[in-house]
């Protein structure tokens, strides 16, 4: 851990916001800079770092692209650390005394005490070595999602397992017909699991019938190339809609119980929608790639505004009481260096206030507890920043 004074350059930007058709522009003047003292921490890791932290009784989880996973207290001190045998691409789940995670096809569960490996599931294609990334921008792998004991994870071979946390034992098997690579985070509603593949398909599954309930190929058509389409983020569900983005520049809802589109964006300068969807008070916010801006939409697919972030958005916003701030990364490759990303925070209608130049993009959600951003960055390093110092004038 390295405490330490930061001065970071914030960019009062006279930030072009497109509401409707139009760009609007809150500020014309020409951006200012001032300067501001942040004193928080920062931890560096062994890698460069795609996946999420998590916070759990006071303690921080995450793992790197060297496959070491980190537990850190509140201060920044590594408290554990464990070595997996491949890169951690995924976001950690805890439950009771086991914290667990994907890496390489394979799930491994934690003491969340010692970092000691209690158990790993480690199914029959998880013996071959990883396909690994299939081009520069697949640098997300499958995070396990909980439903009461058992973690639902998918892999590359087209499996969604189920582990029971307590010991480790395969409780589910579901694999699809096209054994599409799965680098979707599984999310629930009730007993049904939905998850999408790396061929644009969705499903949806009851875990308790072990029925597949509906699927849908979200994309028709001729690929542009082979991942063209394909679902790697998170999905959301809200109410009876299953919102999610995917590699050929379209935002989709559909109906959860049948499948069927309730409404479709198409972002109009061509690339995708690369964010994890975020609804609150009725507006949806999500990022894109190649275009860098941050979207809303209101939940029936009406443009509230979009707004330039300078660099791709892959994560989710945290929307406060005032603002929504949302961490960039790289401006087009994510293997590209050196890596840049910002925080950009907005008000509600989409005009920045202020935009914090980063050493390194932010792939993965940031987490706000306790007035406290923490997030981790492709620069091997992980942040705590004191949101009161971020936000003051």
């Amino acid at each position: 851990m390295k405490r330490f004074t930061a001065l970071l350059s914030f960019i009062l930007l006279s930030s072009g916001v497109l509401l409707g058709s139009a760009y609007h522009e809150s500020n014309p003047e020409k951006p200012t800079q001032e300067e501001y003292v942040i004193e928080d921490w920062e931890f560096e890791t062994s890698g460069q770092i795609f996946s999420g932290v998590i916070l759990i009784d006071g303690v921080i989880y995450i793992g790197n692209e060297n496959g070491d996973f980190y537990a850190l207290d509140l201060e920044g001190n590594e408290v554990w650390r464990f070595k997996a045998d491949h890169a951690i691409r995924s976001t950690a789940v805890v439950y009771g005394k086991i914290v667990s995670f994907t890496s390489g096809n394979q799930l491994y569960g934690l003491n969340i005490a010692s970092g000691n490996l209690e158990w790993k599931h480690e199914p029959t294609e998880s013996v071959q070595d990883p396909i690994g990334p299939q081009d520069q921008w697949d640098i997300k792998d499958s995070s396990p999602v909980l439903k009461e004991s058992v973690a639902y994870y998918g892999n590359e071979y087209g499996h969604i397992y189920g582990v029971d946390m307590s010991n480790g034992n395969e409780v589910y098997d579901f694999k699809t017909t096209n054994a599409a690579t799965i680098r979707s985070k599984p999310v629930f509603k009730g007993d049904i699991l939905f998850f999408g593949d790396q061929a644009g398909h969705v499903f949806a599954l009851n875990v308790a019938t072990d029925k597949l309930v509906w699927s849908i190929e979200t994309f028709v058509g001729d690929k542009l190339y082979p991942e063209y389409g394909g679902i790697f983020g998170e999905m959301v569900v809200e109410g009876n809609a299953l919102y999610f983005g995917s590699r050929n520049g379209q935002l989709k809802v559909l109906n959860t119980e049948t499948g069927v589109i309730d409404w479709t964006a198409g972002n109009v300068n061509g690339t995708w929608f690369s964010g994890i969807p975020v609804i609150k008070d009725d507006v949806l916010y999500i990022g894109t790639s190649d275009s860098h801006e941050l979207v809303a939409f209101n939940t029936s697919g009406k443009q509230l505004w979009r707004t330039p972030t300078t660099e791709s958005v892959y994560n989710a916003v945290i929307v406060t009481d005032d603002h929504v701030i949302t961490l960039t990364c790289d401006s087009s490759y994510p293997d590209q260096f050196p890596s840049i990303g910002h925080i950009h925070i907005l008000k509600y209608n989409g005009t920045v206030d202020k935009s914090i130049e980063l050493p390194g993009g932010v792939y993965h959600s940031p987490k706000l507890v306790d007035g406290a951003l923490y997030f981790a960055s492709r620069n091997s390093k992980i942040y705590k920043m004191d949101l009161k110092n971020l936000l003051q004038e």
